[in-house]
């Protein structure tokens, strides 16, 4: 699981070529005078290359997205609640579909300025990711006199159902799509998988469980109220308690 939950980053490739080598190269099969032939090996030649060329093309699938690894971010160190965001993440290009002007890509630069921002990592197959992206939708209309953006971030998921899947939900804002950089790497220590991330003032405010993402909380935090929430938790588990804000 958690190597599916990392995009199969940690997939034992290895392990898995071995194993079809092993099982289709080196096929022996006995004949009535028992002897051994091998000549079967050499049939299944083409098909033991075919599967291993499909085994190394799965990791393209979780190569950065475009732009990301470009401007260097494929070693961004994870994050903690207060640290400051780092330039480099404000100003890498994120690819979004369903933008309003057609766009492909913008940045976390473009609402810096903004009272809250929430990213609400998601998936299409995710039920759950879906409530919380229209549950935040409703937060930020009630509290339309505040500058709130939501960004969603799809991740684990081919993308290919997202815009029919937005539209059904009559979401109006773009989603990231193709990210590595936000979810792996720069708020590792608190996602596991899916989960809402808050940013305020250039600092990784919370990372919220979803109990916690209320209309109150949001309020809070765009008055710089203190903050009696549980954040999540990522892998790998942090060595002491949650933090309570």
């Amino acid at each position: 699981m958690k190597n599916f939950l990392r995009g199969g980053r940690e997939l034992p490739q290895r392990l898995i070529e071995d194993s079809l080598i092993n099982r289709l190269l080196r096929s022996e099969a006995p004949r009535k005078d028992g002897r051994i032939v091998r000549h079967i090996a050499h049939s299944l030649r083409p098909k033991a290359f075919l599967i291993i060329f499909c085994v190394l093309f799965s990791s393209h699938l979780v190569s950065p997205a475009s732009g990301q690894e470009a401007t260097g971010l494929n070693n961004v160190q994870p994050l903690m609640i207060g640290d400051t965001i780092p330039e480099e993440l404000w100003d890498m290009p994120l690819a979004i579909v369903n933008h309003p002007d057609q766009r492909k890509s913008i940045t976390l630069r473009e609402f810096q300025d903004s009272d809250l921002i929430v990213l609400d990592f998601w998936a299409t197959y995710c039920k759950p990711c879906i409530q919380s992206v229209n549950k935040l939708l409703v937060i930020q209309s009630e509290l339309s006199e505040h500058d709130i953006t939501v960004l969603p971030v799809l991740v684990y998921d081919d993308g290919h159902r997202v815009l029919s899947l937005m539209k059904d939900n009559n979401w109006t804002v773009p989603s990231v799509v193709k990210d590595t950089v936000l979810n792996k790497q720069a708020f590792y220590n608190y996602l596991t998988g899916f989960g809402v991330v808050w940013i305020q003032d250039n600092k990784l405010l919370a990372v919220p469980e979803a109990k916690a993402v209320t209309l109150e909380n949001v309020l809070k935090a765009i008055n710089r109220e203190p903050l009696a929430i549980k954040n999540r938790l990522g892998y790998p588990l942090l060595s002491r308690e949650r933090e309570v804000l």
